[in-house]
């Protein structure tokens, strides 16, 4: 027996997001997953990529009940198209967002800040993306919170601004938390936290290194 946890479609199909399931392998497990949940789960899992405890499985993989089988269907919901997708045309927006943050960089400061807040977000769907193909939580929207917060506190308050970003981060982390459980064990909420912490003190950061120099004594 191992503990079989879903995600998108295969969950919404099985109306649950953990469920213990019996069976000596891998195989075994997602087998007896198939025959409980019926055809449009087995359908679904057959272009479902397969984790155990964060490395990719093979079928004949042996699991105890100390073991976690994930299930990790596609975003669309399918196989992937042999054209170009929509998802194809997101891996250009890093470049685009950089190019944003070079441009904002020549512009005034409430530009430069928007274009912090961009790259932040950005930043932290792409760790998100890699989070959920190991079958992994994390909250990019957490984390872009943070760090609007922090630039609009080191905008205002400069200094004093940037001290406050570590308190906003766990804040904003713990209230997620608070929000929604999947996210309170500890080795989901760290990362979090982590993650929230760097976009906040970098973004933070930037916006300091734009602000008006103190005038010389």
């Amino acid at each position: 027996m191992a503990r079989l946890r879903l995600f998108a479609s295969l969950r919404e199909i099985a109306g649950t997001a953990r469920v213990d399931v019996p069976g000596a392998t891998v195989g075994e497990v997602i087998a007896a997953a198939s025959d409980k949940f019926g055809e449009d789960f087995s359908r679904g899992v057959e272009t479902s990529r397969v984790w155990l405890n964060g490395e990719e499985a093979a079928m004949g993989d042996v699991v105890s009940e100390d073991d976690e089988v994930v299930l990790l269907p596609p975003v669309s919901g399918g196989a992937q198209p042999a054209s170009l997708s929509a998802a194809d045309l997101v891996a250009f927006l890093p470049l685009v967002v950089l190019i944003l943050v070079v441009l904002a960089s020549t512009q005034g400061p409430e530009v430069w800040a928007a274009a912090l807040v961009a790259a932040a977000a950005m930043w932290a769907l792409d760790v998100g993306a890699a989070f959920s193909a190991r079958g992994r939580l994390f909250a990019p929207i957490a984390v872009t919170v943070t760090a609007t917060s922090a630039v609009i506190a080191s905008h205002a308050l400069g200094g004093l601004g940037y001290g406050l970003t570590v308190p906003l981060a766990v804040a904003v982390v713990l209230g997620w938390s608070v929000a929604f459980a999947a996210y309170r064990p500890v080795d989901v909420a760290a990362p979090n936290l982590l993650g929230a912490l760097l976009a906040g003190l970098a973004a933070a950061s930037l916006v300091l290194s734009r602000s008006p120099s103190s005038p010389a004594e």
